[in-house]
């Protein structure tokens, strides 16, 4: 990939202006620099190959405060990916730490979401990304917040991804718990929310217009509990 932007300032030639190159591979970044002025310079950054080099990254997951049919907990999963470069291809692991943050740093404690990921041994090809699957759960009791206008509802989890003597990698991933009567997660119950769970009515899992969002149970089923659920908490602030 390469990719140029105009005018940097060049300190070296006066303060002239010119024009950068860099040139992007799974090896290594190449820089060209080159001045209006006629003054140039380049550098490289490389990956040592072998044994090459990964790095794991991973999104914000968001998770509801309710339940799965009889066992309490309510499951959200996300993405952990682990990047391969200069031709990385060893075994890596990974292992999650213990949830912290939360309304007033409630967690760790009882009541805090937990994270696992699956699986926890991934082998990337060469220069390829591998996906292992983050899962939160959280229980009636979870503490939840409004992502949108509370940092405090933020918890946090470190994930540690080793592969042989190379440096652990550590990845913090940001999880937000959000009521479970409210899909749309702005922090109330109001007439919004009323309206998505009236609007899905009748919807099973697997028709075209399910969404498992608006599934406020998480049974499968749109039904009068999900619109119970969300009439019975109208105007409720988590």
């Amino acid at each position: 990939m390469v990719s140029r932007l105009a005018q940097t300032a060049g300190c070296d030639n006066g303060g002239d202006y010119g024009f950068s190159t860099f040139t992007v591979n799974p090896d290594q970044i190449t820089a060209n620099y080159v001045s209006l002025g006629g003054f140039s310079d380049n550098y490289a950054i490389k990956v040592p190959n072998p044994p090459g080099d990964f790095s794991v990254n991973s999104g914000v997951v968001s998770v509801s405060q309710g339940i799965v049919g009889g066992s309490g907990i309510y499951s959200s999963f996300g993405t952990l990916n682990i990047n391969s470069f200069g031709s990385f291809s060893s075994s890596v692991s990974l292992a999650v730490g213990s949830v912290s943050g939360g309304l007033a740093g409630t967690c760790p404690g009882s009541n805090c979401p937990t994270l696992s990921v699956s699986p926890t041994t991934v082998q990337p090809q060469a220069d390829g990304t591998v996906s292992s699957t983050l899962t939160v759960s959280t229980t009636t009791g979870t503490p939840c917040g409004n992502p949108q206008q509370s940092p405090a509802s933020e918890y946090s989890v470190t994930l540690t991804a080793t592969s042989g003597s190379m440096t652990p990698r550590s990845l913090t991933v940001h999880i937000y718990v959000y009521a479970q009567s409210d899909p749309t997660k702005d922090g109330v119950d109001n007439i919004v929310d009323v309206a998505l769970v009236n609007g899905l009515f009748g919807q099973n899992l697997g028709a075209p217009r399910y969404n498992p969002n608006i599934d406020l149970n998480n049974d499968g089923r749109i039904n009068i509990i999900d619109v119970t659920i969300v009439n019975s908490r109208f105007g409720t602030v988590c």
